[in-house]
């Protein structure tokens, strides 16, 4: 009941108890094509594919919610990161179809299509490496959205152009240790509307443990 026009399925995750009022599917492939031959300039390869299908009928601790909006809701997606030597070049796209999205209300769409790329740089100099620095890294990115809620909308209902749209992101990560990180970044907006959506600055601090 919370699929919407502009956050797309975002919103219809369970955040309660674990429902399995219907079962899903879901898989990941990856393939790694240098992972037993060195090509140099410290090079990797990546690319992946995975999907998820299942029925949107589920409601929290496993309880039919029986608002049978929407039968079921299939997700594919393709990625890739390919390193070469300071530089690394990486992206994505998926495509979600809903079934039966008319049912749903919201202007949900019966398809949503999106993709990303992006490409960095680590620019701190391999001289510098020494004592506290000796895993310090910094890296420079730019990349590039476009994703569209409103990919396909059913029939009848009128597509949403805020739903289209495009971002455009300049930012830098300081890795202090190999498992910690702080990041900003600059990021440009727009979509298909007549409105100017504003700019964002970006703070992040990640820590993996």
């Amino acid at each position: 009941s919370k699929i919407s026009a502009l956050n797309g399925i975002r919103g219809g995750r369970i955040k309660g108890r674990p429902s399995l009022n219907e079962v899903a599917f879901t898989g990941r492939v990856d393939l790694f094509p240098f992972a037993t031959i060195d090509p140099g300039l410290e090079q990797s390869l990546r690319f992946g594919v995975s999907t998820f299908v299942g029925g949107l009928d589920n409601g929290d601790n496993a309880k039919d919610p029986g608002r049978s909006a929407g039968k079921r809701l299939e997700i594919y997606s393709a990625d890739f990161s390919y390193s070469l030597w300071r530089f690394t070049l990486r992206g994505a796209m998926a495509y979600l179809r809903i079934e039966d999205a008319r049912k749903i209300g919201n202007g949900a769409a019966s398809e949503i299509f999106g993709m990303f790329g992006e490409i960095s740089v680590r620019v701190f100099p391999e001289t510098w490496r020494e004592g506290f620095l000796s895993k310090f890294e910094v890296v420079l990115f730019f990349r590039y959205d476009d994703y569209n809620t409103q990919y396909r909308t059913p029939r009848g209902v009128v597509k949403n152009p805020a739903g289209n749209r495009q971002d455009y992101t300049f930012g830098f990560a300081l890795q202090i240790l190999p498992n910690l990180v702080f990041k900003a970044d600059y990021q440009i907006r727009d979509d298909k509307t007549t409105n100017n959506l504003p700019d964002l600055m970006n703070f992040g601090v990640g820590f993996q443990f």
